[in-house]
């Protein structure tokens, strides 16, 4: 019974403790001094470049960019296969006709049988 009213007692003088309390103000000018700093605030370069890579106009550049390269590599991969291409065939040709077999198959002086 003792312990409920110490404890009672306890809450009273807490709770009374509150009434002298006044809402807390903030000193004079703080919100103008404040804003002045976060004014100030210079941006870093990250935050430069975090800001021109997020517009719409530049995404749309990289991307256009990026589709242009990939065509023309591309474009030139196919180019180059068709060449290589070529100079095999022309390669294989030349090697095929002046080989000895083609010319004697039209050699007219060896008449013996």
């Amino acid at each position: 019974m003792k312990n409920k009213q110490y404890i009672h007692q306890k809450v009273d003088e807490t709770l009374a403790s509150f009434d002298d309390a006044k809402q807390a103000t903030p000193a004079p000018f703080l919100f103008t001094r404040v804003m002045a700093r976060l004014q100030a605030a210079k941006e870093s370069s990250w935050e430069k470049i975090g800001r021109l890579i997020s517009r719409p106009s530049f995404a749309v550049a990289g991307l256009t960019t990026i589709i242009i390269l990939n065509i023309m590599v591309l474009t030139f991969q196919h180019s180059k296969v068709n060449n290589i291409k070529a100079q095999q065939t022309m390669q294989m040709a030349t090697n095929y006709f002046s080989s000895n077999e083609v010319s004697s198959i039209d050699n007219n002086e060896n008449t013996t049988p």
